[in-house]
């Protein structure tokens, strides 16, 4: 686990990440940590990357997420990292950090997370429709951000978070885009969103080995930009 400038101030992770030393490190970092998975260092020289891809998932509660997809250039990638944006922001405000990493030979995944950005629409089974606001968000909101659990087989389970949906997503497209690795992972979370991003990396190495083989363990890294403990009652103690 890689830690970035810890935040004194719980409001100033949410200023906007910029293309400035901050976002370079986190790009050095990513580097580092997923070499170090695999044998490797260093930062990848590609040929130019295509613009990001706009897509679409739901959770196992009916949140419709958003979600920009960064393809890296190569045919194969270094590795796949999620971003996680801060409490308040949305995938815009990685978007320099996803435009460096794409550009350093990884291929990224930024979702807009329940309420915030193009994700603030909840649909029931009843038909009942619910508007979410990023400022209205609970203690139980946020951590169903993180939640993969229920039941013995990962693909069925009855809780799928934001983050759980998005990995499904990257599993789905990998069968026919070898630029995604859903079984080398990188997550990097900003603010609040490096607590949801430390919370579901440890659901997924919770997930028990079928006969066929293991169904977690698949985030190599994890990398916190400005990490936030704890807020709205969402705390990052039981990941460390």
């Amino acid at each position: 686990m890689a830690t970035l400038s810890p935040c004194h101030h719980r409001h100033a992770s949410r200023m906007p990440l910029r293309a400035s030393r901050r976002v370079w490190q986190a790009i050095a970092a990513v580097a580092v940590l997923c070499g170090l998975c695999e044998g490797r260092f260093g930062i990848a020289q590609t040929p130019e990357a295509a613009g990001p891809e706009q897509d679409s998932v739901s959770t196992s509660d009916g949140v419709g997420l958003a979600l920009w997809y960064y393809p890296s250039a190569s045919e194969e990638a270094v590795a796949t990292v999620i971003l996680v944006h801060d409490l308040e922001g949305s995938h815009a405000t990685l978007e320099p950090l996803a435009l460096g990493l794409q550009a350093a030979g990884f291929s990224v995944v930024a979702p807009d997370l329940r309420g915030h950005g193009d994700s603030t629409t909840r649909e029931w089974p009843t038909g009942r429709t619910d508007t979410l606001e990023a400022s209205r968000l609970l203690k139980a909101d946020l951590e169903a951000v993180a939640v993969s659990q229920g039941g013995r087989v990962r693909e069925q389970a009855r809780l799928r978070g934001d983050l759980e949906s998005v990995y499904g997503w990257i599993r789905r497209t990998a069968r026919s885009d070898q630029r995604l690795d859903p079984s080398r992972l990188c997550l990097v979370g900003s603010g609040l969103g490096g607590t949801l991003a430390s919370l579901w990396s440890a659901a997924d190495a919770a997930w028990p080995p079928l006969a066929s083989g293991p169904q977690g363990g698949n985030v190599r890294a994890v990398c916190l930009i400005s990490p936030v403990f704890a807020l709205k009652g969402a705390t990052i103690g039981p990941a460390l």
